[in-house]
């Protein structure tokens, strides 16, 4: 929801985040570098304490430390709120605060009742926008020029139930009917991004720099109309991507959009694309792979774009399948570049094409479906007691423990994610958790050789748990291989390292090894190294 609050002669646009849900999906695609972070808590609800870490390094995660945040407890007019205990209240929360979250402006409370309370608040935004430098900025005409033309044209648009989105080339048209050079019209679109009158990525890695967004509720809406659809299309949070044409309905989400919102959800990681592969039957996992019953969607073709059909929807198959979720080959990884969903003439059909324009279809050996990480179940799976036995003596097992600071929700997200475009089979999937397997079978020495013909050897496969707490913040990964070094292992562990690197590089407290002995000798308690103490030893 947007609310537009004139105060202190400036327009401030609020996005109130009233769902739970709602926010935890798609809050990081409107925070900019410009905004101003309210974080409101229930000072009578210790629960809602907890959660502040959490929103804290979601805002850090996809902004700087010096992003304005400020903290706000609500329910002060309750009469257990005296002042010594809203102290106490406010002692604990800071202790809690990073020393790198310099971003926190103020701890407040605020009384709804008090007229006076909500006035403290007004102005405390009013003077972090000033001390900000967010207010008082001289503009060139041509951009309020610029943004009176895009205000017109958003309105006509959206009288009109026309998709709310701008081709750049239409962008650039409209900046040089007011004298702007391509140049400035892309400072101009940062600028107007930044201030939360449009979205514009100038991202080429995930193809979003071609369009200009004129509508953050028509953006918001589209991931709000994948989860009114989880009982239907739904299945433990994956999305039959033949289901998305379905879901995405014209006149506001046509065809011609699914590639672009596709991108969009895929860059903030709020959604991921997975194959489901139905070659190995060793593997149980309960997921439909059309999604819908009667006869399937006829997916068009990349290069063809022919029309497709599709039949009336009843219901949802409860069939299981006995098949891995399996990532696509190593030669036609998915990057973010290289992924595009391309609806068909008629508005019915949706494929994701991966690498040179090869279309995965319902008639392949494997297909495609978009994991959406917020719905995926909560708790590990039964399956994984029997994929993963506690011991297993076929197999030499090493691990790593990461034990991290307040990590944002997206981090294992991110982690499943770039796990996923490795060459390994997904046995089973979770929020807080994953078990994979090598997509290369070996034999009891390690070995990745070809299996002799007249001398069959057990296919086995190295393999892979993950585990994170939340809570914690931490993650333990153990990993199986054969006799032999794997460099299964290595792959895991340095993708691990990357994503840390990347993304969370001052996160770190400690990293631990389990004691590879301890674990062949059944030990429920192994003695666990110290990382830092190996290198300075190895050093």
């Amino acid at each position: 929801m947007i609310r537009d609050w004139n105060a202190g002669g400036a327009v401030f646009r609020i996005w109130d985040f009233v769902r739970a849900d709602m926010a935890l999906g798609v809050h990081s695609i409107f925070v900019t570098q410009h905004s101003i972070n309210l974080t409101t808590f229930s000072l009578i609800d210790q629960s809602h304490w907890e959660q502040i870490d959490f929103w804290m390094q979601s805002l850090l995660s996809r902004t700087s430390a010096t992003t304005p945040l400020i903290i706000v407890g609500t329910f002060a007019d309750d009469k257990r709120c005296d002042r010594q205990y809203v102290a106490n209240i406010e002692s604990r929360i800071m202790e809690r605060i990073d020393e790198s979250s310099s971003s926190v402006v103020r701890f407040i409370t605020v009384n709804t009742k008090s007229k006076k309370s909500m006035r403290e608040l007004k102005d405390l935004i009013v003077h972090t926008a000033e001390a900000h430098g967010m207010t008082g900025q001289r503009l060139p005409t041509s951009y309020l020029l610029l943004r009176t033309q895009l205000d017109l044209l958003h309105q006509q648009k959206i009288e009109a139930s026309e998709v709310p989105v701008l081709e750049w080339s239409e962008f650039t048209r409209i900046a040089a009917a007011v004298g702007m050079t391509e140049e400035n019209a892309r400072e101009a679109a940062q600028f107007l991004h930044k201030i939360g009158d449009l979205l514009h990525f100038d991202d080429e890695n995930y193809g979003l720099q071609r369009c200009v967004f004129l509508d953050q509720h028509w953006v918001a809406d589209c991931y709000t109309k994948l989860l009114q659809a989880r009982e239907i299309f739904i299945t433990d949070g994956f999305l039959p991507l033949t289901s998305l044409a379905l879901i995405w309905k014209e006149p506001l989400y046509p065809p011609s959009m699914h590639d672009l919102l596709f991108r969009l959800l895929y860059k903030f990681d709020i959604v991921f694309p997975i194959t489901i592969s139905q070659l190995d039957a060793s593997i149980s996992c309960s997921l439909d792979p059309t999604g819908i019953t009667g006869a399937p969607l006829t997916v068009a073709d990349a290069g063809t774009a022919t029309a497709a059909t599709t039949t009336t929807t009843t219901g949802v198959s409860p069939r299981a399948l006995a098949s891995p979720l399996t990532a696509p080959p190593s030669s036609s990884l998915p990057s973010p570049s290289s992924i595009s969903v391309i609806g068909a003439a008629t508005g019915t059909g949706s494929t994701i094409t991966i690498s040179g324009g090869t279309a995965i279809s319902d008639h392949d050996g494997a297909q495609t479906s978009l994991v959406i990480p917020q719905l995926l179940p909560t708790e590990r799976p039964n399956e994984v007691k029997d994929l993963w036995p506690t011991f297993d003596d076929q197999f030499n097992q090493i691990g790593r423990i990461f034990e991290f600071k307040p990590m944002p929700h997206s981090f294992f997200t991110r982690l499943q994610a770039r796990t996923v475009r490795l060459p390994v089979s997904i046995m089973c999937l979770w929020a807080k958790g994953m078990l994979v397997r090598d997509q290369r079978p070996m034999d009891l020495s390690g070995s990745h050789e070809e299996e002799n013909a007249a001398q069959p050897r057990p296919k086995l496969h190295n393999s892979a748990l993950f585990d994170y707490n939340p809570t914690t913040y931490r993650l333990k990964v153990l990993i199986r291989t054969g006799r032999r070094s794997s460099s299964f292992a290595k792959m895991l562990i340095d993708n691990i390292n990357a994503l840390i690197g990347g993304w969370y590089r001052d996160r770190t407290i400690s990293i631990t090894i389990p004691c590879p002995h301890c674990v062949h000798e059944r030990s429920f308690d192994p003695f666990l190294f110290n990382m830092t103490d190996l290198e300075l030893l190895v050093c």
